[in-house]
């Protein structure tokens, strides 16, 4: 990729990114109420602001870094202070989204904005809408029975499933009564005619506490189950929700496209709506952009002139599917093919797997548009999907569509999942993951396996393993798991499998740290808990672990010996500036867009560097730099922070913090930046 093809991909996913900025501005300011508090929306803004103003640098986009620098800047003071949002920091806050929009919306997006002066004159045509803008949203306030802020509703949530647990607990302690109950029986049989009749008085309370005991269990379960049903309903937002923007975008778009929507009276979480709306709307861009032929064409192919796109959604037990198609052209599999090659991860073949559209910089267009073409939206649809502990799966017949399989779970507090043993220790996975399962003949022995390969059914399937840190190989070797991800088939060898139960699942990361392959802990029944294992980690985990080599899921793939640099960043533009220009230099990058998940990919990969932004969600630089530092198999790593702070304070917390290396981005010089990684690992 030359520099001006470079320069061009950065631009376009600049205006990408600033869109989605935007969009969660627009949806974010207009839902405030003033003479009240959000800190989740005020963090929402803060975050698109700020990450908005890092990937306008990296551009070069001094107006848009300028505007952002100060609607920062004012959010900033706004969090620091204890006051309740007042009509005018609304006002303010939209002016700020005004000027933004006015900006994007010029025909370069790098228009220059009008002097201070003329901005302010110009926003104030806008004052009246804004201030009719407050005003609904008062009365809309005034008019609602109830309100509740999302976090109480989180909290709420959590009790009550702290209060199931109890109610294991309560079983517990009732199985106890029971055995106690049969020794005191069994001593009655004693000679002691008084302690006798103790012990029999004993008895009957105890069998008189035990009934109490259940009654007791019985309807505090119940009230349970009621109090869980009324939260979770409080959480359910219906899924034409998340269908609504995909019909306004539809209906903006120059040509006609039929859109139908079936079952999307179908409620799931909130937090899953939201995402969804994301998801439909990169799929929709996919299909406008180049998923559609022209008029013409269609017609010349039997087609329907107008365009179709057409979800569907199905209740699967306690999931959710979701069926996404067009009736456009489909995938190109040459063009698949080539654009694969470009990138260097696999040779020119027949075998294409369409799922690769998923993986960052895949793309079949022709043209890059201000939306779509860079290989961006598939990727940041699979990211959502993840992050709703779901699944998606692509479809396409040249000429006939496209079709996306996505399922989600309806709630996210109640988690159906596989248990399994694996050397003493108890694993749960996600049935999402699981295409069958199956026993493994007697005579089966691990060391048998040859070349991580394993045939079961007729059918020859790559063993993986789990991440040895914190679960060893299963030793009796009864059961095989065949795992599905990305629409590649995987067999986890089990020592017993138990079978499905629904658990609590809760995050281990501040108990033992990030661990590679672990995403929480599932709690089960009389609070017994299994490690719930990350199916995408873990198969990255065997992809790359130095100790699998020979292990692949596509034997095309090229292995490169090169250094391996992690880039952390959370603004995609300056990430991908950063893999730009460390992949031209040579260097195999590995990237992730906070520490959280930076540190899992240190745990699951041989990373020779990292380089890592500063401001992050989740977990800032100086907290992964010090969290490497800390970590005995990580902290011989070189870590070099770019940042946009430019105090000599900050230099020295990013220097004590363990860093080798502190560079301010704005304008940051490339040849330097490579001449110090040069420095610490060589190339």
């Amino acid at each position: 990729m030359n520099e001006e093809e470079l320069q061009k991909r950065l631009i376009e996913t600049f205006h990408l990114e600033m869109d989605e900025h935007l969009q969660v501005m627009s949806e974010v300011i207009p839902g405030m109420k003033f003479n009240s508090r959000d800190e989740d929306k005020l963090n929402l803004l803060f975050r698109a602001a700020h990450s908005l103003k890092g990937a306008a640098r990296s551009v070069g986009n001094s107006q848009v870094e300028d505007i952002c620098h100060v609607f920062e800047s004012f959010l900033s003071e706004l969090k620091k202070s204890d006051k309740l949002i007042s009509k005018d920091d609304l006002a303010t806050a939209l002016k700020n989204l005004t000027a933004l929009k006015r900006l994007r919306n010029s025909n370069s997006g790098e228009q220059i904005l009008p002097k201070d002066n003329d901005l302010s004159k110009s926003l104030q045509q806008d004052e009246e809408e804004t201030q009719r803008s407050l005003v609904r949203g008062a009365v809309n306030y005034a008019n609602e029975s109830i309100r509740l802020p999302s976090f109480i509703l989180d909290d709420l949530l959590a009790n009550t499933s702290e209060l199931k647990l109890l109610v294991s607990s309560g079983n517990s302690v009732l199985e106890n009564i029971g055995k106690v109950e049969k020794v005191l029986s069994h001593l009655c049989t004693s000679n002691r005619t008084e302690a006798i009749q103790d012990i029999d008085k004993a008895s009957k309370m105890l069998s008189s506490l035990k009934e109490q005991t259940k009654k007791i269990s019985s309807e505090l379960q119940n009230r349970l189950k009621t109090l869980e049903k009324v939260v979770l309903k409080s959480r359910l937002k219906p899924i034409s929700d998340a269908c609504e923007p995909v019909q306004a975008f539809l209906r903006s778009e120059e040509r006609t496209v039929n859109f139908e929507a079936r079952g999307v009276h179908h409620s799931t979480d909130r937090y899953i709506v939201e995402r969804l709306t994301t998801v439909l709307m990169h799929l929709a861009r996919n299909s406008i952009e180049h998923g559609f032929e022209d008029t013409q064409e269609r017609v010349r192919q039997g087609k329907a002139p107008h365009c179709k796109i057409e979800i569907e959604v199905r209740k699967e037990g306690r999931n959710i599917r979701l069926l996404y198609a067009d009736d456009g052209k489909g995938i190109d599999r040459d063009r698949l093919r080539k654009a694969i090659v470009g990138l260097g991860d696999v040779s020119l073949n027949d075998d294409i797997n369409l799922n690769v559209l998923f993986q960052p910089g895949v793309s079949t267009s022709e043209k890059v548009s201000k939306v779509s073409g860079r290989g961006v939206g598939l990727y940041a649809v699979q990211c959502a999907i993840s992050e709703m502990r779901g699944s998606i799966a692509v479809e396409s017949t040249p000429g006939n569509g496209i079709q996306f399989d996505l399922v989600i779970p309806q709630d996210l507090a109640n988690f159906d999942v596989l248990i399994a043993t694996v050397a003493d220790t108890n694993i749960a996975i996600d049935p999402n993951h699981i295409e069958y399962t199956c026993s493994l003949p007697s005579s089966y022995k691990y060391k048998n396996v040859h070349n991580h390969l394993i045939e079961i059914e007729g059918k020859t399937y790559p063993i993986i393993e789990l991440p040895p840190i914190f679960i060893g190989k299963a030793t009796l070797a009864k059961a095989a798991i065949v795992l599905k991800h990305n629409s590649h088939k995987y067999v986890l060898i089990v020592d017993q499998l138990i079978g499905l139960e629904s658990v609590i699942v809760r995050t281990l990361f501040e108990q033992i740290g990030e661990s590679p392959g672990l995403s929480g802990a599932a709690i089960r029944d009389g609070r017994d808990i299994a490690l719930l294992i990350d199916v995408a980690h873990v198969v990255s985990f065997n992809l790359t672990s130095p100790t699998r080599r020979g292990f692949t899921e596509n034997t095309n793939i090229i292995n490169k010996n090169s250094r391996t640099v992690l880039v952390v960043e959370d603004s995609i533009t300056t990430r991908i500036l950063e893999i730009a220009i460390l992949e031209e230099a040579g260097y195999k990058v590995l990237s992730a867009e906070d520490g959280e998940k930076a540190l899992a990919l240190l745990h699951a990969n041989n990373i020779d560097l990292v380089v890592s932004d500063v401001d992050m969600p989740i977990m800032n630089g100086f907290e992964l730099t010090r969290k490497i530092r800390a970590t005995s198999a990580l902290k011989s790593i070189p870590v070099i922070l770019l940042t946009a702070r430019e105090n000599s304070s900050d230099k020295l917390a990013g220097l004590e913090a363990g860093a080798n290396a502190y560079m301010k981005k704005g304008q940051f010089d490339q040849s330097g930046l490579l001449e110090i990684i040069k420095g610490l690992i060589g190339q």
